[in-house]
């Protein structure tokens, strides 16, 4: 339970420092909507895994490695057939690659 809490801990001053990066995240991913969950008015459904996927965005060298990361997070969160097939992250994948490429280059 301790260790739970530390981890939430660590994600919410992570979101805090990241807090644009991590909206722009959650937002796309409120979009695409992966698993269904877009009710419209709940639109903070996704800012645990866009923090997840922010911190280790950095290590991605590539579309598909991102595709990977986000399906990862997904699959972790919830589980392999809630996630669905990978194929269902390319767009996202390639808009955050995008997303990365530009904060990248400032």
């Amino acid at each position: 339970m301790a260790k739970a809490k530390r981890k939430l801990k660590k994600q919410s001053i992570f979101r805090e420092k990241n807090k644009v990066e991590c909206e722009t995240i959650s937002k796309l991913l409120f979009e695409k909507d992966p698993i269904g969950i877009n009710y419209e008015n709940n639109t903070d459904e996704y800012d645990s895994e866009a923090v997840m996927i922010f911190q280790k965005l950095n290590k991605c060298r590539s579309v598909e490695d991102v595709k990977t990361l986000v399906y990862q997070v997904f699959v972790d969160q919830f589980d392999k057939e809630i996630a669905g097939p990978i194929e269902h992250y390319a767009d996202i994948a390639e808009e955050l690659y995008k997303k990365f490429l530009q904060i990248g280059k400032k």
